[in-house]
């Protein structure tokens, strides 16, 4: 997850906190120190970042680093501990009630983090990979528009403000039911689309849910679909190669820092390699960006002819 995914994710569940505290018994429930509590826990994955910077002192190196509180054992592990602490300095209730409030919106901010494409590595550290059901954009974009839209809407004068809230409500009701339906009909008809040996996903497209992305992964070649949820017959598939010279890209991810960011920064990357007289250039970047070819997320490397002197730069990935 980039920082960008980070912080609209921490945004959304942010707005959805305050949405909780405009309500009396919520914010009479919780009081300033709780609500303090429940918003601690909902930035806490972003200090992933800040703590990688602080490490490495690069946002490539730290961008590599193994995450804390975007795996949920190493998370629920590091808050069990400070829990323990808190309770022999501060006694067993208070301690309790913070650590409860600050799981709190942890597991908001994770809940919302499942629901998009980047998913998380629930099952992390048996396996690395991530897990999601991508019923919305990263970052929840179009949703954290209609909650901020929500709140917006007490703050205006007269009749206006139940006229934006109830287009703000029916707003979220709608692309919920609207991202659960579509999701589970074209999730369920693309199993058909598995290629034999590989598997099949499905995410958004767009941030309106207009079109679903179908991506069929082989072995060497994925089949990209830009699908009408409700169409009646399937997209004929772009055929993507993953990688365009297999032994260069094989020498190229040796590297356990290129490997790292092969891993973490993409899930299903499309490999090009070029040859420029003694220097060897690679691009990584999502098969989503090649179907059709967009200016996305791209990492560059260039190496020389002994892969010793290597030049890394992220290209839009904000």
């Amino acid at each position: 997850m980039t920082e960008s995914t980070a912080l609209l994710t921490a945004s959304t569940a942010l707005a959805l906190l305050a949405l909780a505290l405009q309500r009396p018994q919520w914010r009479d429930r919780l009081g300033r120190a709780g609500a303090a509590w429940v918003t601690a826990g909902t930035v806490l994955p972003l200090t992933d970042f800040a703590l990688g910077y602080l490490a490495t002192g690069e946002r490539i190196e730290a961008l590599a680093r193994d995450p804390l509180f975007y795996v949920p054992a190493y998370g629920l592990t590091a808050l069990a501990g400070a829990a323990l602490v808190a309770a022999i300095a501060w006694g067993g209730a208070q301690a309790s009630r913070a650590a409860l409030l600050v799981g709190l919106g942890y597991g908001l901010h994770l809940a919302l983090a499942v629901l998009t494409p980047t998913g998380l590595p629930l099952l992390a550290p048996f396996s690395p990979d991530p897990i999601g059901v991508p019923l919305s954009p990263a970052g929840h974009p179009l949703l954290l528009g209609l909650l901020l839209a929500l709140l917006a809407a007490d703050h205006l004068p007269g009749r206006t403000r139940p006229w934006l809230k109830r287009v703000a409500l029916a707003g979220v009701a709608l692309y919920g039911s609207a991202a659960i339906v579509q999701w589970g009909w074209v999730a369920w008809r693309a199993q058909t689309l598995r290629p034999p040996g590989g598997s099949v996903s499905v995410e958004p497209a767009d941030p309106f849910l207009t079109e679903w992305l179908v991506v069929g992964e082989g072995r060497d070649t994925f089949e990209v679909r830009r699908q009408r949820a409700f169409a009646a017959a399937w997209e004929e598939p772009v055929r993507i190669p993953r990688w365009n010279h297999v032994p260069e890209t094989l020498a190229l991810l040796a590297d356990p820092l290129l490997q790292r960011l092969y891993y973490r920064l993409f899930r299903q990357p499309v490999v090009r390699v070029e040859q420029s007289g003694a220097r060897t250039h690679l691009f990584i970047q999502e098969v989503r960006d090649q179907a059709p070819p967009s200016a996305g997320a791209t990492l560059y490397v260039e190496s020389d002819a002994n892969a010793q002197d290597r030049l890394y730069q992220l290209q839009r990935l904000d």
